[in-house]
């Protein structure tokens, strides 16, 4: 099922807070309480500051001060977008991805088929299982998490699961709001 329109609109100028624009000067910068947001997912956003602020904090913190690899963390997004047919998040992290020079359009291909490609690394293979199973089962089993626990220390092994759950909301949140993909 997918959303062709937003539900839940692009936030207009005239509704601007004091606290939406600080959202936006938080994303993209000071110009951006003026501005306001280029970003349709943010626009959306906007609409709860209060509450997204805080969740928008947690995300960077995700893309910029974390131990996993941007590799493996992106292959874990990527994933969790194609199995929640995510269009908003997995056109974003294809983009990041390939800026980043961490993915190929081959590796796109393996992590849609969920099947590690075949110059890919032991970890790149356990993450994407360790996403299907979460999505199936709610929990990693104990063989994945020893095979995964082999790789990871026990700080990335917390940041794994705080990646598959913050995107796998995103993905919710994107689908169920109806975000359009931005210009």
């Amino acid at each position: 099922m997918s959303v062709t329109a937003p539900r839940i609109p692009p936030i207009t100028p005239d509704e601007w807070t004091d606290a939406t624009r600080e959202l936006f000067a938080f994303m993209e910068g000071p110009q951006a309480r003026v501005e306001g947001s280029k970003y349709n997912v943010i626009k959306m956003f906007a609409h709860h500051p209060e509450l997204s602020h805080p969740f928008l904090v947690f995300s960077r913190v995700l893309l910029r001060n974390i131990s996993l690899s941007t590799r493996v963390r992106e292959i874990t997004i990527l994933r969790v977008a194609h199995l929640n047919w995510c269009e908003y998040e997995w056109v974003q992290h294809v983009k990041i991805s390939l800026n980043a020079g961490v993915l190929t359009e081959a590796d796109f291909e393996a992590i849609k088929a969920g099947s590690p490609g075949p110059d890919w690394s032991v970890l790149d293979g356990l993450v994407l299982h360790a996403v299907d199973q979460l999505k199936a089962d709610g929990v990693i089993g104990d063989a994945l998490w020893a095979a995964l626990a082999e790789h990871l220390d026990r700080r990335e092994l917390i940041e794994l699961l705080y990646v598959i759950g913050a995107y796998t909301l995103d993905a919710w949140l994107f689908n169920s709001t109806g975000v359009q993909l931005d210009d």
